[in-house]
C-alpha cells in the first residue's frame, strides 16, 4: 500500500474485504469503515441492492423479495444508512455560523417594465419596474440565511437584518 498504511488481512465470506493497518498509529480498520455497508453482515451487491430499492420508494417486503433476503434485513440495512446519512450531515453541515458578520447581496430583476418606464402615479404600475432580492449569505460559506423580495426600501433591508438575527440566534 502507500505511506502508513499496509493490508494485514482479508475477511468476508470471500475473504474479499481488506483489514488496513497505519503504521504510524497501530490501529487496524476495515476498508468499508466509514460506508454504509461497514458491518452489514451482506455482500456489498447485496447491500447496495437494497439501498437502490428503499431509494427506487419500494417497500421493505417488496424490497426483499426482489433482493433475495428478509424483511428484518432490510429494516436494519435502512436503519444503517440512516445512520450514516445522519453522520454524515452532522459532520459535514451542522455547524452553525460562529461570527455574527453576514453579507448581504441585493439582485434586480425588472417585473414587465423598468422602472423608468413606469408611471409612479399609476396604481397599475406600482407592482411594476425594480423588484429586488436581498440576500443575507453566512459568514463562512454561501448558505442563504433569508431572503426579503421586493422593492429597494429601507425597511427590507430591516426585514431582512430581522430574519436573519433569528436564524443564527442572536437577541434583537
Amino acid at each position: 500500500m502507500h505511506g502508513n498504511l499496509s493490508v494485514c488481512a482479508r475477511y468476508g465470506e470471500p475473504s474479499h474485504i481488506r483489514l488496513f493497518y497505519c503504521n504510524a498509529c497501530k490501529a487496524r480498520f476495515s476498508e468499508r469503515k466509514g460506508t454504509a455497508p461497514f458491518q452489514a453482515h451482506n455482500p456489498k451487491e447485496k447491500a447496495i441492492a437494497v439501498f437502490q430499492h428503499r431509494d427506487e420508494g419500494c417497500g421493505i417486503r417488496v424490497t426483499g423479495r426482489l433482493v433475495g433476503v428478509d424483511p428484518n434485513t432490510v429494516g436494519r440495512l435502512a436503519r444503517i444508512a440512516g445512520q450514516h446519512a445522519r453522520d454524515a450531515h452532522d459532520e459535514l453541515v451542522a455547524f452553525p455560523p460562529s461570527s455574527s458578520r453576514c453579507r448581504v447581496r441585493r439582485e434586480v430583476a425588472f417585473v414587465s417594465k423598468k422602472q423608468k418606464n413606469s408611471n409612479q402615479l399609476d396604481p397599475a404600475d406600482d407592482p411594476k419596474g425594480g423588484w429586488w432580492d436581498h440576500v443575507a449569505f453566512g459568514p463562512k460559506h454561501t448558505l442563504v440565511l433569508a431572503v426579503v423580495p421586493g422593492a429597494r426600501r429601507m425597511s427590507k433591508m430591516s426585514s431582512l437584518r430581522s430574519r436573519t438575527a433569528l436564524v443564527i440566534g442572536c437577541p434583537r
